[in-house]
């Protein structure tokens, strides 16, 4: 939701949709660049006032757009190393990430396209200049969209000054300045006032230390949790190529520009796995480096075949599985909830309307829906409710008093659900299912 958050919700807000109060605590900081959510503009804009396209038609092509971007990119990426395809292609978090719309992954994307628009410029081609100085603008639309993506960008330049490239180094630069310059009047446009978004980022969480409120970690807590949300071997494979690339070419450009990348978040406190998010883009191009390393093993080849099946076997799972609970119990709503004014009664740890004590008005603004908590006895439930435990479901299947109107995932699955297995965990599994009672 942190990309809802910070970029749809961004949009409502400029709408007069949602009051300053309902907004995250950045907006009052000024901390979110309205570059990023400027691209998300015109299609809210066209759809307000022309359109009326549903909120979720509208989600889709903005995600539609991310993926453009990264598909073009890895098109750019396999046409200079097509051994890398196989891997963009199997690598099971490569689609989720395709269409995310946040700030890591379009910084990600936007900076390896420069990367691989930087190494095919040579400095004698004819219009070299002003090839340069748009790779520059690329690499400074990533920072201005996710500030911590300039410790690459910043590996980048100290590779070519050690190639003692000046003049690349000035051209690329140039093109950075002019885009901070049209970030700075995006954040003008959408704040109505002229600050500078990266100080108030710095400002905020490090310097006043905000980001540490929302929880703190040790210096390895990246290991575990890669580990833990990859299945465990092939976020090891990852760490392990990571690891081995830095080893094996120490003054690679992918070396210079993923360390310090890596060692500035592993210095900061406050840690959540999708802050490394820009560096999968990079990642194929390890895994081959690595694979160099490894396959002169006799092992080598059953580790790959076993990597390839985990990744297959991950993606085929998540090509069945919504990546967020909460939008499509948004979805379902849309599609169910009565035009006049109605309650709806949940059994969420937190409020469905209210996550994050946060109301996700760019889904739920045309739902006239008060949400209260389901009353113990299941008798004096009605109208909609939305339940999360098995328990209930059977229960209300056995009554025939509520008709189910849809379950996150499907009923055969809601069945045959084994005991053993958790019914919740995180925000990544929820059982719910949504009925309606008289």
């Amino acid at each position: 939701m942190d990309e809802h958050f910070q970029v749809f919700e961004y949009i409502q807000w400029k709408f007069g949709a949602v009051p300053t109060a309902q907004m995250p605590w950045e907006l009052p900081a000024r901390m979110r660049p309205w570059l990023h959510i400027s691209l998300f503009y015109p299609l809210e804009w066209i759809s307000r006032h022309f359109l009326d396209l549903s909120p979720f038609t509208r989600a889709t092509v903005h995600r539609a757009c991310a993926a453009a971007l990264a598909l073009f990119t890895i098109r750019r990426l396999t046409l200079r190393d097509p051994k890398q395809l196989l891997l963009f292609a199997t690598l099971f978090f490569v689609p989720w990430l395709d269409v995310r719309t946040s700030a890591e992954m379009l910084g990600g994307w936007l900076l390896a396209l420069g990367f691989v628009l930087d190494d095919d410029t040579r400095t004698d081609a004819r219009d070299h200049r002003a090839r340069l100085i748009a790779i520059g603008f690329v690499f400074g639309a990533a920072v201005v969209i996710r500030l911590m993506v300039a410790a690459m960008v910043s590996g980048l330049l100290l590779f070519h000054a050690r190639q003692r490239d000046w003049q690349r180094i000035v051209l690329l630069g140039t093109g950075v300045v002019l885009a901070a310059a049209v970030g700075v009047l995006c954040d003008r446009w959408g704040y109505g006032e002229f600050t500078c978004v990266a100080w108030n980022y710095v400002h905020q969480n490090l310097v006043l230390g905000k980001a540490v409120h929302f929880g703190s970690a040790p210096f390895y807590a990246y290991v575990p949790m890669l580990l833990e949300a990859t299945g465990y071997l092939p976020g090891a494979v990852l760490l392990m190529a990571l690891l081995v690339h830095w080893a094996r070419r120490p003054l690679d450009k992918l070396t210079f520009m993923s360390a310090p990348f890596v060692l500035l978040h592993v210095c900061i406190s406050h840690k959540e796995l999708r802050f490394l998010f820009p560096l999968a883009p990079m990642m194929p191009a390890m895994l081959l480096s690595s694979w160099e390393l490894l396959a002169r093993f006799a092992w080598s080849s059953a580790l790959a075949r076993a990597y390839l099946g985990l990744n297959l076997a991950l993606a085929l799972i998540g090509a069945f599985h919504d990546a967020n609970l909460y939008v499509g119990l948004y979805a379902a709503l849309f599609e169910h909830a009565p035009p006049k004014r109605a309650l709806l009664y949940y059994e969420f740890r937190t409020d469905p309307l209210r996550p994050w004590t946060l109301r996700p008005t760019y889904y739920i603004e045309r739902l006239a829906l008060i949400s209260r908590r389901v009353p113990r006895r299941r008798k004096a439930w009605h109208g909609l409710v939305v339940v999360e435990k098995l328990a209930d479901y059977h229960a209300l299947q056995d009554e025939h008093r509520c008709a189910v109107l849809t379950t996150r995932y499907p009923a055969g699955v809601m069945n045959a659900w084994p005991q053993w297995l958790p019914e919740t965990h995180a925000p990544w599994l929820a059982l719910w299912s949504l009925w309606r009672c008289p």
